[in-house]
């Protein structure tokens, strides 16, 4: 069985004197409300029988109705504040008829149960939505589960509206105490899980109201990742992809919803039009990024010397390690002590960059993936972004070294960067080579792009030209190594 029975608390004191209560939780339920929530049990004991737990909002009127339904049924009780009303701002506490004379505007998207996005200090619509998909996603990989949820109209609204895969605010009467049962919540909605040989697991979800991003991690929520979410809210850019809503589950994971940013993933060689856009995103990054004040409290500093020496101590491979030895005898590893170090996307992988092409035919570069922001040697995104972005996907040596050329920068300092990254992403993927993982046929392919990526690099320092026909070979002997 999969299955949400949904609840809305019983009458409130809020309810009963015609205040719009939004999240405040401190309105408690009237005697009417108990009695009707017992009631409301009674009347439904076959359709309840089967439940597991209860899970209820934070709010005074969802726990007193989640604790009459408990003692009933003899079930646990979990708070999850996800599941809380949605945030109504100026409006919250106010009576209805001051509501209406006062703000009357605002007033009446509350009433008539639109998006509040308009209302000063209110819970946006994508927001709201977030935090449903939160919800409903630790469920997701459940074979079995039947769940009480005790929340609120506006919540309720919008989590049925979203498992129906209808706009979010079709109208649905959720009177108070009002039931409804959910089963195969994932059955309607449109979900597409992106296979990725990394540490998470990314879905679109395509609702009635527009796509987001979905991404489940292991561990807990971090002070890096709230740094992020607000990093991004102020960033006031567009084809940035804001952080929605973010949750903790049971099972040691974590979810964050993304605002979905719009482009296509394009992978080869790039045409002048998206070369150049991938240039300017990354400059207008690089420049933002420098500015973000204190970001050193929040982020951690990058320690790649550390990395190296970690990678020539762990591998097994003798090409990674030779190639980490040169690393870090080479004069330019003293930028990793003595450089700038600056806040820095390391990871502008072609994954992380969609190609947007507006109605003028001007082509943009959105730059996603915010989750690899570090304090790093200045100039180590930009050497990232031509290694990961542009070098494995068959861009040729000269034109990655006319882009050097002409940023101004220390032609070595690039390629000795380059080849940092490089060593980085390959001894990540020969682990998971090794290791057998989930995604294993990724991880070959990824890590043969990086091995042939890093002998263009080294031929290219060294000035020897690779042929075309000479890369298999290559391959084929980097294989045999032990």
């Amino acid at each position: 069985m999969q299955q949400l029975i949904i609840i809305r608390h019983g009458m409130s004191e809020g309810n009963n004197n015609g205040v719009i209560q939004g999240n405040r939780e401190e309105y408690h339920l009237t005697e009417t409300g108990k009695k009707n929530t017992r009631l409301t049990v009674d009347e439904n004991l076959e359709r309840l029988q089967f439940a597991q737990k209860i899970v209820s909002s934070k709010s005074n009127r969802a726990k007193e109705t989640a604790s009459i339904i408990a003692e009933q049924l003899q079930l646990p009780i979990i708070e999850d504040s996800t599941i809380n009303e949605v945030a109504v701002g100026i409006l919250t506490g106010m009576s209805k008829k001051e509501a209406n004379r006062i703000y009357p505007s605002y007033y009446k998207i509350w009433d008539e149960k639109k998006d509040l996005d308009q209302i000063p200090e209110a819970e946006k619509g994508e927001e709201l939505q977030a935090r449903v998909m939160g919800f409903l996603m630790q469920y997701y990989d459940k074979e079995e589960f039947c769940d009480i949820v005790v929340s609120h109209s506006g919540f309720i609204r919008c989590l049925i509206n979203t498992i129906e895969g209808r706009e979010r605010t079709s109208q649905i009467d959720v009177k108070n105490n009002s039931i409804f049962i959910m089963e195969n919540i994932f059955d309607k909605m449109l979900m597409e899980e992106r296979k990725r040989a990394m540490n998470s697991r990314v879905f679109i979800i395509n609702t009635g109201n527009g796509k987001y991003v979905v991404k489940m991690k292991k561990g807990h929520i971090g002070i890096e990742d709230y740094a992020e979410q607000c990093l991004l809210d102020n960033m006031f850019c567009e084809g940035i992809p804001r952080i929605l809503s973010m949750q903790n589950y049971e099972n040691d994971t974590f979810c964050k919803i993304v605002k979905y940013v719009e482009g296509e993933h394009t992978y080869g060689q790039l045409g002048e039009k998206e070369y150049k856009a991938l240039l300017e995103s990354e400059e207008r990054l690089s420049k933002m990024l420098t500015r973000v004040k204190g970001a050193s409290q929040f982020f951690k500093t990058a320690d790649l010397e550390k990395e190296i020496s970690m990678i020539y101590q762990q591998t097994d491979n003798m090409y990674i390690k030779e190639m980490a030895k040169s690393l870090l005898e080479s004069d330019y590893s003293l930028e990793f002590r003595n450089g700038e170090k600056v806040l820095s996307h390391n990871d502008i992988n072609r994954d992380n960059i969609l190609f947007e092409t507006k109605k003028n035919g001007e082509v943009k570069a959105n730059i996603i993936d915010f989750e690899s922001l570090e304090m790093a040697p200045k100039d180590f995104q930009f050497a990232s972004m031509l290694a990961s972005g542009l070098l494995l996907e068959g861009e040729s040596i000269k034109r990655i070294k006319e882009t050097i050329q002409k940023s101004g920068k220390d032609y070595g300092k690039i390629l000795y960067f380059m080849q940092v990254r490089l060593l980085k992403g390959l001894h990540f993927f020969q682990q998971r080579v090794n290791g057998n993982p989930e995604n294993k046929s990724i991880s070959i392919v990824l890590r043969k792009k990086y091995f042939l990526a890093n002998e263009l690099l080294r031929r290219e320092i060294e000035n020897i030209h690779i042929k075309d026909n000479e890369r298999e070979w290559l391959w084929e002997d980097f294989l045999l190594i032990k």
